[in-house]
């Protein structure tokens, strides 16, 4: 698991998520047509809440496989930082 703060471009060791019951339905989603859409490559899906203010970006990576990320990503998976 890496965590990583966009808007300041810093690594994070800790996060809360506090969602709604819709929410947490619509990441049970998206988590699910990540899983079935993963063929061995990096795929990401966001959850918005409603007025599009906030955004979680879930991805799933295999560290076998990084194409398809940017470098930072790459480099967030390879060192943690």
């Amino acid at each position: 698991m890496r965590l990583f703060d966009e808007d300041n471009e810093n690594v994070i060791n800790n996060v809360s998520i506090f969602l709604t019951i819709d929410e947490a339905r619509e990441m049970i989603d998206t988590l699910e047509g990540l899983l079935k859409s993963f063929e061995n490559k990096p795929n990401h899906g966001h959850l918005n809440d409603e007025t599009y203010q906030h955004e979680i970006t879930i991805s799933l990576y295999d560290d076998k496989n990084l194409d398809g990320l940017n470098e930072r990503a790459k480099k967030l998976i390879r060192e943690n930082k």
